[in-house]
């Protein structure tokens, strides 16, 4: 069950302060016991002061097509003459309000595409859905997909990556301030994880929070070991394109604790900048201030200059079959190490990786909980970075190692087919490259086009 999600003023009162200070995390002793006083007091505190919600099935049946169906019961128990009447009346009637409650939910649904809402679209596809009989044979293969997709083997070969510098960022524990402007920053109206408690709980008194969170952060940070929670994860499917009938064509979100997400933010906070000046100006992706908006223009001029002096273009689409999924740690672990990562950083974020669990949710049901031993998670703060030194690494090692082929100063080549080879040479290279840290090119979604 989900926390209602409050405004400020309603925990933002003295009984509740109260209540809340009234754990005392200095008596105790275990991390795990921390963690688990921190999130069972603030369940309590949330769920007396604010509830939590209930799902709600409108009743699209009136109370007179309720009052035919009573008088209709009552006719055939009794063998009335009038029985068939009735009926067809009751009949009429729940087909005419069933009618009139989906023209009402086309109507608002129609206005929230209109107004560009889409969560109140999505809420409204989501009522319209309807459940299936089998539940537990559906959550079955949902963990059976994610079990296969986020367990892969070890790859054959290991990475080899030149050292450098490492990075000039701070390494000491975090203070309360850092942590209370962290919870300020959380945005509103996000699924929470297991706990159910919204974003908007912690926001509404960040600086009881605050001090709460950050004893328990210090002893994360110090013992290097996590609290058995921050392991688990709810996987919920999201459908990409294609057959819905396949579990490939959907998209595992994870998710996972407010305090959780704290924390995986301050561990970013400590290295992102740094490491945005590191990542190659050619990747637009995850990079703040960029996306696929500035690659998709600078290809348009290039195509259009090309067009103008009327010289054919051969184009390389490579995609890689998920990615974020199927990412070695190990390797990538490597990577960041010798891209610099500090030694008390890595030890955190492989810590932080080490022994995740997962459960899918499927129609408001969960399956059984599996172990996660590949990949980043896709929900959490760390990942888009994490990925990007995987991306980094194997197109740095793709043009170092496959510089294609040289014509000399002022020529062009105009045999296609040498310029397919080099194309067909580059891709083979980055797909030995991403081999060693086992991501996959899709072999349905890679071309290499004329233009």
């Amino acid at each position: 069950m989900t926390v209602v999600r409050p405004t400020s003023s309603v925990l933002d009162s003295r009984a509740c302060r109260v209540q809340i200070r009234a754990v005392r995390m200095d008596r105790i002793i275990h991390l795990s016991a921390h963690a688990s006083a921190l999130k069972s007091a603030t369940v309590k505190v949330a769920h007396a002061h604010l509830g939590v919600t209930r799902r709600r099935h409108r009743d699209w049946i009136t109370w007179e097509s309720l009052q035919l169906v009573k008088k209709t019961s009552v006719a055939g128990l009794t063998g009335a003459t009038n029985f068939r009447d009735l009926r067809r009346r009751a009949t009429h009637s729940n087909r005419a309000d069933r009618n009139a409650h989906w023209h009402v939910f086309t109507e608002e649904t129609e206005r929230a595409v209109a107004c560009g809402d889409s969560r109140k679209l999505y809420q409204m596809v989501r009522r319209a859905s309807r459940g299936i009989a089998e539940v537990s044979e559906t959550l079955n293969r949902w963990k059976e997909h994610f079990n296969e997709l986020l367990n892969h083997p070890t790859p054959a070969t290991e990475v080899a990556v030149e050292a450098t510098d490492e990075y000039d960022c701070n390494s000491t524990p975090a203070t309360v301030n850092e942590v209370r402007d962290i919870l300020r920053h959380l945005h509103n109206n996000k699924a929470p994880g297991e706990d159910g408690i919204p974003a908007e709980v912690y926001k509404a008194v960040p600086d009881v929070f605050a001090s709460w969170e950050h004893y328990v952060f210090n002893a994360v940070w110090l013992s290097e070991s996590y609290p058995a929670d921050w392991f688990d994860a709810i996987l919920l499917p999201f459908f990409k394109k294609g057959d819905r009938r396949l579990c490939a064509n959907y998209r595992g979100i994870s998710l996972i604790d407010v305090v959780d997400k704290v924390f995986a933010m301050l561990l970013l906070r400590r290295f992102h900048r740094i490491r945005d000046v590191r990542t190659r100006p050619s990747q637009a992706g995850f990079h703040p201030g960029r996306g696929c908006v500035d690659q998709i223009l600078s290809l348009r001029r290039t195509l259009e200059q090309r067009w103008a002096y009327q010289q054919p273009t051969v184009l390389c689409f490579v995609d890689f079959a998920a990615a974020l999924d199927t990412v070695n740690r190990g390797a990538l672990w490597r990577i960041m190490e010798a891209d610099g990562m500090p030694a008390k950083l890595l030890r955190l974020i492989r810590c932080y990786y080490r022994s995740m669990r997962a459960r899918a949710r499927a129609y408001g049901e969960e399956s059984e909980t599996f172990e996660v031993k590949t990949g980043v998670r896709q929900g959490c703060a760390l990942s888009s970075t994490l990925f990007n030194y995987t991306i980094d690494y194997i197109l740095g090692k793709a043009l170092r190692d496959y510089a294609g082929v040289a014509f000399g100063s002022g020529e062009q080549n105009k045999d296609l087919f040498v310029v397919f080879a080099v194309v067909k040479g580059f891709r083979y290279c980055i797909s030995n490259c991403s081999l060693q840290i086992f991501v996959r090119i899709s072999c349905s979604r890679k071309n290499a086009p004329l233009w």
